[in-house]
């Protein structure tokens, strides 16, 4: 994944989470925006001049969370085809469908090793 220069939206609400994966995925070339909420990821996601190439999307935040986040993304024409991997510590039966089907989903605490190759395998191409 060295300089791959994707970028990255980061939607979670703990900013030790949002320092950590930042930090991991630019050391590997990405460029990382982060949100705290729902809300703030899809008004950075419609206002941005070039689109994420992958979101990383925790469930359970304020504001709005990652099911009512992939209901809105799903239903934006600009925004829908951008993969989406699920960072979750409630890996529930039914999951997959209330999400409209993620790119992926990780387990929290996240795996480092694990985090880095399922976004590098996301990010090809």
């Amino acid at each position: 994944m060295d300089q791959c220069k994707k970028r990255v939206l980061v939607v979670d609400d703990s900013v030790d989470n949002q320092l950590l994966i930042k930090t991991l995925l630019e050391s590997s070339g990405c460029v990382v925006e982060c949100a705290s909420d729902g809300a703030q990821a899809l008004r950075m996601a419609r206002r941005s001049k070039k689109q994420p190439s992958l979101i990383l999307l925790d469930l359970q935040m304020p504001v709005m969370n990652g099911y009512d986040f992939r209901t809105e993304q799903q239903a934006d024409a600009n925004l829908k085809d951008i993969p989406v991997l699920v960072m979750t510590a409630d890996g529930g039966d039914g999951m997959d469908l209330e999400l409209n089907h993620p790119s992926g989903v990780l387990l929290k605490p996240l795996s480092v090793s694990r985090l880095l190759s399922s976004v590098s395998s996301l990010l090809v191409g």
